[in-house]
């Protein structure tokens, strides 16, 4: 039976993470044991965005880059304030052992949260995840910060 776990990598959450023109947030990741990646973990709106309003400034992409595959899925930012928002992979990738793959997302319209005090490495068990800055990123994010805030995965 397949082991469920999520890898979050910031010790505190900050305000305020916004960025003018197209930039991309990306963090490049490694696993030590074959995974199924099944979600992406980015940082939620700060404040609460009325129903009413449409999906303008609220929908983005997130790019995942394994090899010369590039997988991509548009998803919407949640209206509600939250911290943290699960994006689940309509079609889960399988990563090898020790592949490092890159997670590249939009950065977002609105004003969002971020992580802050990440940390380099995540380790359960005999399972470790280690983030890496990508050479993708026109950001700040990196392995001390940013809007990546972790990964779920099976084992």
């Amino acid at each position: 039976m397949a082991r469920e776990l999520q890898a979050l990598r910031h010790r505190c959450v900050k305000k305020d993470w916004h960025l003018d023109g197209n930039n991309t947030d990306a963090l490049k990741i490694t696993v030590n044991k074959n995974i199924t990646l099944t979600a992406i973990i980015v940082y939620g709106f700060i404040n609460d965005i009325p129903d009413r309003c449409d999906t303008y400034g609220r929908e983005n992409t997130i790019r995942i880059h394994l090899s010369n595959d590039i997988y991509e899925q548009t998803y919407v930012i949640s209206a509600n304030k939250q911290e943290t928002q699960t994006i689940r992979l309509i079609n889960p990738i399988q990563i090898i052992k020790d592949t490092g793959f890159t997670v590249k997302i939009a950065s977002p319209k609105l004003y969002v949260h971020y992580g802050s005090q990440c940390r380099e490495s995540w380790k359960q068990n005999d399972i470790k995840v280690k983030f890496e800055y990508s050479p993708e990123c026109t950001t700040d994010t990196n392995e001390e910060q940013g809007q990546i805030a972790g990964i779920e995965f099976s084992v």
